[in-house]
Formats: C-alpha cells, structure tokens, sequence
C-alpha cells in the first residue's frame, strides 16, 4: 500500500442461489450509496436464477457489464430504473470456484459478510462448515474471524434440518435475517418490499442508509397509488376538486413530498425517496396520485422579468357591468397573454390581475384592451415599485 493510502475494507456479499435476486441488488445499491466497497461473490446456483428472474446472464468475462444492468433494474422487472456508479475499485468480483480469492484468508481485511439470499443449501454448507465454494469459505472465515454475518434467508416451509442450521449459525455468531417484508413502512411499490428486507440486513450489519421508512408509534392511514398520470394544468380561474378513486386525505409524506417539491421542484424522485425514506418508484406512484386528484396541479420555473424585459409589474382591478356573463369575461382574459395571475375576488371588483409588461407603453395597451373587454366597466391600476419577495413557500400545516 503506498504512503497515505487508505486499507481497502470491503463487506463480502454472496449471493446463493436462493430466489430473490432483487434483495441482493438493493443491498448492493445501498453498500455503494453508503460509499462502501464490496467484494461480490456470485455462486453457480445463483447465476441460474439470476437469469430465470431478471433475464440477466452473469459472466466472470462481463461481471461489471452484467452487475450495472442488474443493479439498474428496478425489483418490477424495468431496466434503468437506477443510476448504478461502479467506477474506481468500488467492487471486486471473485469468481465462486477460485478458492485462492483474498475473502477466502482470514487475513484478508473485510468488515464482514452479508449472504443475500441464502437458500437452505447455502446455510447448511455454512453451518456444516463445507466450504465447498468461495461463498461458503468466506461465510466460514467471517465465522472464525468474529466479523459479522448476516444470512438472509429466502425460503418456505422450513424444515427440521434447516431450522437447526439456523440455530447452529446463530450459535456461531451469525444474524439471521428472513426475506419477510413488513407493511408498515407505507409500501405501494414491490420495491419497498425488497428494500425494507435489503433495510434490514443492513440494520443486523450495521450501514447506514434510506431504505424504508422506520416505525416511529404513529399510526396513520394509507392510501393506494394511481393508476395513471395527469400532464400538469393551471387552475385558471375555477378550482379543480379531486376526483381520483380512492383518494381521501393526504397523510405525512405526502405532505413532505410537496412541502420538497414546492422548495425544489426539480428534485429527483431518488432525492426525494431519501426523504422521506421511500423508494423512487414508490414516490412516483404518490406522485402521480396527487397530480391525478388536482393537489398538485403543475410545475414552472421561476424567473427574474427584468432580465425578459419585463421590467413593469401591476396589479388591476376589474369591475364587471351588471349584464356580464362572468364565464365569458373569465375566459377573454385567460386570452390575454400578459395576465400572469387572475383571481375572482368579494369586494368592490370582480377580478384581481397580476400584469407584467416592458414598460408604461405596454401597461397602457393592455389596460386599454382590459377596457375594450365585453362585460368590463372599469379597472384601477396600482403600478408596483419594487418588489420585497414573491413566491414565498411557506410550511404546510399539519392536516390538510
């Protein structure tokens, strides 16, 4: 090792060919988001399923070309559904039959081992102590070195022989982990079931990450996904009320997700999953359900008028005749283009407008076109001189 380079300490993940490919892809993601490295270990058994579950064909010749398209699927089958970064020296592959590979020496520095998922084959060769393969001699060097491993069993019924193989590896000192999801983390998505048993062999490991979100004693309600999603509108001048089956009441992420999205509307879905401890699809589909039932109904850029030349911003008020059609006048002054805000309004006027225009000039040709309206029979202008903030995004309240 040169002068002033760091030791290399990887976790070893096995990957046996127990059914659940997709829970071994969610750790691995998260090692790697957590800026771990990783030493991969891939059995015979497991390539077979790999390929039967995800299509995939995992070659010793192609392993980075083969492990980028599997970590990118998504545990619903669709590719690219991850950005996966496996520059640098972030992960090793050894191949299952080299049993000369450094995780076969208990001298070789790891911090531990995570088999995700076992099948009963693999948990009995490592309680046996058989290594008859790199996966199960470096299962039993962690053993025999107190480092830590997590066996994630994927398998059902489970007879007398493997339940005692189990107590047999938790006797050694090994967590045993069952591929079983919970459902109180708001899952809507297969892939919050993957992750939050990925979550959990994490936990029993001891990495850090953002995998589900945790029980905290709070009970609340769920509600389902949408099937589809809107192309975002304006609500101009009426108000869109839900209509989207199924859809009652907010509950805290998503109050989170739009607090997030009203402060950074480009969020990623990835950041956003962070957030709020979901995945991406996940928040998609809560998304997609707030966009279908009309709470969230858009996104736009912010920018600075001047710099578009728009340096005259007013306020107009407008009264109507006695005789005007209000859903005629709504709709001749949704086709003037330089309105940017209109709002129906108790009071002496009917409707508030937010103009902007490049100077007085163009103020006083749209104030004359407002007057020429059908319907309108006066408005009163108020020229804005500078402006303290617009767009202010405040904390939503607690209920909405």
């Amino acid at each position: 090792m040169k002068p002033g380079q760091t030791q290399r300490t990887p976790w070893i993940v096995g990957v046996s060919g127990a059914s659940g490919t997709p829970y071994a892809a969610a750790v691995l993601r998260a090692l790697l988001a957590a800026g771990e490295s990783v030493d991969l270990v891939v059995s015979r058994a497991s390539r077979l399923t790999l390929l039967d579950e995800t299509g995939i064909s995992f070659r010793d010749a192609h392993w980075q070309d083969d492990l980028r398209a599997w970590l990118a699927r998504g545990a619903d089958g669709k590719p690219d559904t991850f950005d996966v970064d496996l520059s640098g020296d972030r992960v090793r592959h050894w191949s299952a039959g080299d049993l000369a590979a450094g995780p076969s020496s208990g001298s070789y520095p790891v911090k531990g081992m995570l088999i995700v998922p076992a099948s009963t084959a693999c948990v009995a060769g490592v309680a046996l102590g058989l290594s008859k393969d790199l996966l199960q001699r470096s299962a039993s060097v962690t053993l025999k070195e107190r480092r830590k491993l997590v066996v994630a069993v994927r398998e059902t019924p489970l007879d007398g022989r493997t339940l005692r193989h189990l107590v047999t590896l938790d006797d050694a000192g090994a967590t045993v982990v069952p591929a079983s999801p919970a459902f109180y983390a708001g899952a809507t998505h297969i892939q919050d079931l993957v992750d939050f048993v990925a979550g959990r062999v994490l936990d029993a490991a001891g990495v850090g990450h953002g995998l589900y979100r945790r029980w905290s004693g709070d009970l609340g309600g769920r509600a389902p996904p949408a099937e589809h999603h809107l192309p975002p509108h304006v609500c101009y001048p009426h108000r869109q009320t839900s209509s989207v089956e199924g859809f009652d009441r907010m509950d805290a992420v998503d109050r989170q997700l739009i607090q997030a999205l009203r402060e950074n509307g480009r969020a990623s879905y990835a950041e956003l999953g962070r957030l709020v401890g979901l995945s991406g699809p996940s928040v998609t589909d809560r998304i997609n359900r707030l966009e279908a039932a009309g709470v969230i109904t858009g996104y736009r850029a912010t920018v600075d008028s001047a710099s578009l030349g728009l340096g005259v911003t007013a306020l107009i008020g407008v009264s109507l005749s006695d005789a005007a059609d209000h859903e005629d006048v709504a709709q001749r002054l949704r086709d003037l283009q330089e309105i940017e805000d209109c709002w129906f309004i108790a009071g002496d006027d009917s409707y508030m407008l937010k103009v902007r225009a490049a100077d007085v000039d163009g103020l006083e040709s749209i104030i004359r076109r407002l007057s020429g309206t059908k319907g309108v029979s006066r408005t009163r202008t108020t020229i804005v001189l500078s402006t303290k903030w617009e767009n202010r995004v405040g904390e939503l309240p607690e209920e909405v």
